[in-house]
């Protein structure tokens, strides 16, 4: 994992950071992790989700001006 994305994992709410280290590094079943959260077993999966793309989008933001292709707000594919 890159210094980038370990400080885009810091910067995760509480609740989001709690399910990539359960779910992600811990590889707990999602209902496992449901339960240690006391939530739904469905907002697990969404919350990994939103999550690999909060890091996705903090990565992509490091390669701006480095010319390496980045997907705008609208989906399209830009040069930056």
């Amino acid at each position: 994992m890159t210094e980038q994305a370990i400080v885009s994992v810091l910067a995760l709410p509480d609740f989001d950071r709690f399910v990539y280290v359960l779910s992600i590094l811990e590889r707990f079943p999602d209902q496992d992790c449901a339960v240690l959260l006391n939530t739904s077993p469905r907002v697990v999966p969404d919350t990994w989700v939103r999550v690999q793309q909060h890091i996705a989008n903090s990565i992509e933001v490091v390669q701006i001006g480095k010319g390496i292709p980045n997907r705008s707000a609208a989906g399209t594919l830009d040069m930056v």
